[in-house]
């Protein structure tokens, strides 16, 4: 402070500190030049807020107390209502709906002075309500308010083993790309239906096996033929049908033995058998001829021409056709030195 010039400053040192300070203490205050005692509650009361005042917490605030210490104000939690807004210049209403959108005015301190609304325009834009809706095989799916998911439909089923006629199905399921069918039983004819063509590796027909048959091919498949007989061989057909044939069996065989057709009856399989006298031709053309053992009692032997005849028998050969003799440019004679009995006859 300002000391008056008619004073003489002085300083009193040396003190001793209060250590309790009351408001009744007495101090010293120069007022116009003049000086005073006081007492320390009359300076406060003057100068001064007393301990005792309390700064209280008001609407929407917590907080305060006497001002012996510090004091601390807060807003409430919740503590401002709309009476204690100041108006922003916003009616009270409800701005944007499905079809509009809300335009907001705010200013430099962050409060809201106007509000209105735009018409909603969703070009470009799938709505919220459209769905994505999972078809046959898929599952999943829904609207896109949220994230959708399909997923392929697969199927836990095992692959079935018979079937008698094939199906194109009816199930939604997929298959696992792993999936493992059994091995076709071809005995069992629930799992056989149909033939198997030649290229392929089948039959192309429906074929009956026969004993000792012989399976041949065609030109549209496979075919049984007949069964022959013991010792028969097999003919070929050519591009057809096969036959069963005799074949020779080139064995020692008895003196006089031909190969040749049934003696006499319908025809035959040739075989080996002895030789008949209708083995031997009525007509002969040749160089020489030898016969033996002629026991014919009746024998023609005709129109033998360039060639020799020599009948050897011991037995009586009789009427023997003259025509023997009659023969053309050859030579015959009769060997019977050893018969008996006459020759008669034609011409000699």
């Amino acid at each position: 402070m300002t000391v008056p010039s008619n004073l003489i400053p002085f300083r009193i040192t040396q003190l001793p500190v209060d250590p309790s300070p009351s408001v009744t203490g007495i101090l010293m205050y120069v007022r116009d030049g003049v000086s005073y005692q006081v007492t320390a509650d009359q300076i406060v009361s003057v100068t001064g807020v007393p301990l005792t005042r309390q700064v209280n917490a008001g609407t929407g605030l917590t907080g305060g107390g006497a001002l012996s210490s510090n004091v601390t104000i807060s807003v409430a939690n919740g503590g401002i209502g709309t009476t204690q807004l100041a108006a922003s210049g916003v009616t009270p209403g409800v701005y944007g709906s499905d079809t509009a959108i809300p335009v907001l005015t705010v200013d430099a301190t962050g409060r809201v002075t106007a509000a209105t609304t735009s018409a909603l325009s969703v070009s470009g834009f799938v709505p919220s309500t459209r769905q994505v809706i999972a078809g046959t095989g898929l599952n999943g799916g829904g609207q896109l308010t949220s994230n959708v998911t399909l997923n392929a439909n697969l199927s836990s089923a095992t692959p079935e083993s018979v079937e008698t006629t094939g199906s194109a199905g009816a199930s939604t399921d997929m298959s696992r790309a792993d999936h493992k069918h059994p091995a076709i039983d071809l005995a069992d004819d629930d799992q056989v239906d149909g033939l198997l063509g030649l290229d392929n590796g089948g039959t192309g027909r429906s074929i009956v096996p026969a004993t000792g048959a012989v399976i041949y091919s065609g030109n549209d498949g496979m075919y049984v033929g007949p069964a022959g007989s013991y010792g028969q061989v097999l003919v070929s057909g050519g591009s057809g049908a096969y036959t069963w044939g005799t074949a020779v069996v080139l064995v020692p065989q008895p003196a006089n033995s031909v190969f040749a057709g049934p003696a006499s009856g319908s025809d035959a399989d040739p075989t080996f058998r002895s030789l008949v006298n209708d083995d031997i031709p009525q007509t002969l053309s040749g160089t020489s001829w030898t016969v033996t053992n002629l026991t014919a009692t009746s024998a023609s032997i005709t129109n033998l021409s360039l060639g020799s005849l020599v009948i050897s028998s011991t037995t009586l050969v009789t009427n023997l056709n003259a025509d023997l003799l009659d023969g053309q440019h050859g030579s015959y004679y009769l060997d019977l030195a050893n018969a008996t009995g006459t020759l008669s006859g034609g011409a000699y």
